[in-house]
């Protein structure tokens, strides 16, 4: 997370320090689009374009898709 905030791109202009950094994507399966949570931080989904692959929303598609997982929030 502290990385996220120091090295990378700002395709959006926040007032906080996140950046989206790749080789951290990689690492962290997707939790590397950091500036990209920040701005939609209410989407399970961080990489937004083609290239900013996200393995961790491809596995919930996945698992909903098995019928394991719902987007239901319970209230």
């Amino acid at each position: 997370n502290s990385l996220g905030h120091r090295f990378g791109s700002k395709p959006y202009a926040l007032e906080d320090s996140s950046t989206n950094n790749w080789a951290l994507a990689v690492l962290t399966l997707g939790d590397g689009w950091h500036n990209n949570h920040h701005r939609f931080a209410g989407s399970a989904r961080h990489g937004f374009q083609w290239w900013e692959v996200d393995l961790t929303y491809y596995s919930l598609v996945v698992l909903r898709a098995m019928g394991l997982i719902s987007d239901y929030a319970g209230a």
